[in-house]
C-alpha cells in the first residue's frame, strides 16, 4: 500500500501535498488528492464524474496523463466533463449525453466560437472595493502576501492562478469571512455576496425557490423569485429540494439566491464548475446585467475562456501576491489557449 501511495502521489505530481492537512488544501488540491486515493486501489474501470472541475491547468494535465496511462495499461476510463479543451483531443470516443439519451459525438459537433468582451474605460469611476497591504491566511504561514487592489463600480474582475495560490482566500478576506492578519479591506455600502466552492455551503431549505424568496426577503427586495429563477434556467426545478440536485444545477440554485437582490459586491469562486454551456451563458448574462446596475463583480476561476468573455481586468494570484495583467497580456493568451484547444481533428459562508 505505501508503494501504491507513492505512485498515485507521484502520477498526480501531489508529493509535496503528503504531510499537510486536508482542511489547509485548496478545493482543486483537495481534488486531485481524492483521484489520488482511488487510484492507489489500481481499479480496473476508472469512471470520474468532472474530475478537472477546479483544477488549475497543471493539475488538469497531470489527471489526463494519468487518464492515458490506465488506458495504456488495460483500463477503462470513463470521464463526464464540461471543461472540454482539454479533454476532448484526448479522448477516443466522444458520448453526448442530453435529456436522458446518450448518442456517439464528434469533435466538431462540439466546438463553440470564443467570445471576448470588448475593453472598457473606467477612468473617473468610483472605487467599490480595496485591499491594503492585506496578509492573510491560516496559522504561522501567511496565504496572502502584502496584497494591494482595488476595483470600480461595474467592473468585472477576473482572479487567476494555480491551486492554493491564494484565490479563494482572497475572495473570503474581501467578503469578510476572514479577518486579514495585516492591512484593512474596504467594501462598499450594501450587500455583499459570496459564491464559495461548495454551493451546498448555502443551500438548506426545502426548494430552489424558498432559497431565492430568503435573499429577497433579507434584502428588503420587491422582485419576484421567479424572475431569477428563470435567468438561470430553474423554473422546472424550483420545487426541488436543492441537495437532490445534480453537480451543476446546484450550481445555479445557489448562484440565482447569491445574486438575488441586487448586491453591490459580487465574490463568485468557480462559478463555472460543473455547468454546462446553456448555464455558463446564464452566469455570463447574470453578471453582465450586475456590471450594468453598478455591481462590482471579482470571479476566482481557472476558466481563462469565461475570464476573457467577462472581465475588464485580469489579476494573477502566485504564491499569495496579486500581479495585476495588462489586457492585451492575458486576453490574447486565452484567446490562443482557446483556439488551440478547440480541435480540427482528431466556515458557513453568508449570502
Amino acid at each position: 500500500m505505501h508503494d501504491r501511495v507513492d505512485e498515485a502521489l507521484a502520477g498526480l505530481s501531489i508529493e509535496h501535498l503528503r504531510g499537510r492537512r486536508l482542511a489547509t488544501l485548496s478545493g482543486g488540491e483537495r481534488q486531485r488528492v481524492q483521484l489520488a486515493a482511488v487510484l492507489a486501489m489500481r481499479p480496473q474501470v476508472v469512471a470520474l464524474d468532472e474530475p478537472t472541475s477546479q483544477l488549475d491547468s497543471e493539475g488538469a494535465d497531470a489527471v489526463l496523463a494519468e487518464c492515458a496511462m490506465l488506458a495504456a495499461t488495460g483500463r477503462a476510463v470513463v470521464v463526464a466533463e464540461h471543461r472540454l479543451e482539454l479533454l476532448v483531443p484526448a479522448a477516443d470516443r466522444l458520448l453526448l449525453v442530453e435529456d436522458g439519451r446518450v448518442a456517439e459525438t464528434t469533435r466538431d459537433a462540439l466546438r463553440g466560437p470564443a467570445s471576448v468582451r470588448p475593453d472598457r474605460s473606467f477612468d473617473g469611476a468610483e472605487i467599490a472595493w480595496e485591499a491594503r497591504g492585506v496578509v492573510a491566511g491560516f496559522g504561522p504561514e501567511p496565504v496572502l502576501r502584502d496584497v494591494s487592489l482595488a476595483g470600480f463600480r461595474g467592473e468585472v474582475v477576473a482572479v487567476l492562478g494555480p491551486n492554493g495560490s491564494g484565490k479563494t482566500t482572497l475572495l473570503r478576506t474581501l467578503a469578510g469571512l476572514l479577518a486579514p492578519l495585516a492591512g484593512t479591506v474596504l467594501r462598499p455600502a450594501g450587500r455583499t455576496a459570496y459564491l464559495p466552492q461548495n454551493p451546498g455551503a448555502l443551500l438548506h431549505l426545502p426548494t430552489v425557490r424558498e432559497e431565492v424568496a430568503l435573499t429577497l426577503r433579507r434584502t428588503g427586495s420587491g422582485e419576484d423569485p421567479r424572475t431569477m429563477l428563470a435567468a438561470f434556467g430553474l423554473e422546472g426545478l424550483a420545487g426541488r429540494y436543492p441537495r437532490d440536485l445534480s453537480s451543476g444545477e446546484r450550481q445555479r440554485a445557489a448562484l440565482a439566491a447569491t445574486l438575488a437582490g441586487s448586491p453591490t459586491l459580487v465574490l463568485l469562486d468557480e462559478p463555472t464548475r460543473g455547468m454546462d454551456s446553456a448555464a455558463r451563458r446564464s452566469l455570463a448574462a447574470a453578471v453582465a446585467a450586475l456590471a450594468a446596475a453598478g455591481s462590482a463583480v471579482i470571479l476566482a476561476t481557472h476558466d481563462r475562456e469565461l475570464a476573457a468573455e467577462l472581465a475588464d481586468r485580469s489579476i494573477e494570484m502566485v504564491d499569495g501576491r496579486a500581479i495585476e495583467l495588462a489586457a492585451p497580456e492575458w486576453r490574447d493568451g486565452a484567446v490562443a489557449a482557446i483556439a488551440d484547444a478547440t480541435p480540427a481533428a482528431a466556515s458557513e459562508p453568508s449570502r
